[in-house]
């Protein structure tokens, strides 16, 4: 489990690969048997929905209609199926995610074949169905990719989603969490929050935006506040967030490398009231990844070769725990 953990550290904010228009390339796999996936996204006139694909060797306007007849053929030609269902906690709304598997739509014998997947809302009380997102795929090929739920706030006026369900990005430059969406439900207006972790209470978001930390209300959307990094260089690898078991302050670390996890760490402790940040530790031998939090006192680091190791913060003394 611990190697497990060290091996997901990835990239945080180099989410871009070859030949993406402003989004993710998209990690192998199968949407059918014999497909796996590659995808970049941008918005396509005339629809709701983000799509994705690869950048093209023709004029921005042909590019629009081109990713919106790939759009039409891969929806017009097969009948998608449901993914996952997630009913608001209010039961007045119903996101669905929706998959329409890979096929040949690209008459050039270069292209490869197209999947798409849409994030939709039904209302509860009508029925009248919203469409929410949507990504187009290019299959074949290496990156993160495919829409998936995460979660709604209490209140039911957002819903928490990512586009980055499976695999990682390309290339190896840093550390790599999921991004966190949000959606709107009144507005449909749909916003990238960053590299997220929900807080043990499920009430903050702490998202990595760039070389910033910002920290979300969830259910009211508001931005409590945020914190640029307080130790090391700027630009070093901003690496994993791990919230205290109350849910009142959390860490997060940094380290000149998470790809391998190498040089440097630093593990810096935020006090959520206030932002104040106070940097608990600084090893390069240890290097430090990742960590757990489990006890109000006690935080559990592990290191670069997946080795625990105790921090009290009573004592501010750090062991090695076998």
């Amino acid at each position: 489990m611990k190697i497990r953990r060290l091996m997901t550290l990835f990239m945080v904010f180099g989410l871009a690969a070859c030949n993406a228009v402003s989004s993710p390339t998209v990690a192998p796999s199968p949407l059918s048997p014999t497909a796996s996936m590659t995808a970049t996204s941008t918005r396509v006139p005339g629809t709701p929905a983000a799509t994705r694909t690869p950048t093209p060797d023709f004029s921005a306007t042909e590019f629009w209609v081109t990713s919106t007849a790939i759009v039409e053929a891969v929806m017009g030609t097969q009948q998608p199926r449901t993914y996952e269902s997630y009913p608001s906690p209010d039961g007045k709304w119903l996101a669905e995610i929706l998959m329409y598997d890979c096929m040949k739509v690209d008459p050039r014998p270069e292209a490869d074949a197209n999947a798409y997947e849409q994030l939709r809302l039904v209302k509860g009380s009508s029925g009248e169905i919203t469409t929410a997102d949507g990504q187009l795929q290019n299959c074949g090929g290496l990156g993160a990719f495919g829409l998936e739920g995460l979660f709604w706030s209490q209140n039911s006026r957002y819903f928490y989603y990512t586009d980055s369900r499976e695999g990682v990005p390309d290339g190896c430059g840093g550390y790599w969490q999921k991004p966190i969406l949000r959606l709107e439900i009144n507005t449909l207006r749909t916003e990238t929050l960053g590299a997220g972790f929900l807080s043990l209470d499920g009430r903050k978001i702490a998202a990595w935006d760039e070389e910033e930390l910002v920290i979300w209300d969830v259910s009211e959307g508001d931005e409590v506040g945020r914190i640029s990094p307080a130790s090391l260089n700027r630009g070093t690898g901003a690496g994993p967030v791990i919230w205290s078991p109350d849910s009142q302050a959390f860490v997060y670390i940094q380290a000149v490398s998470f790809c391998p996890v190498a040089g440097k760490s630093s593990v810096v402790h935020v006090t959520l009231s206030t932002l104040k940040q106070e940097v608990l530790l600084e090893s390069e031998s240890p290097t430090f990844g990742d960590a757990d939090w489990n006890k109000n006192n006690v935080l559990v680091l592990f290191d670069e070769n997946g080795n625990r190791w105790v921090y009290t913060f009573d004592t501010q003394e750090l062991k090695h725990s076998p």
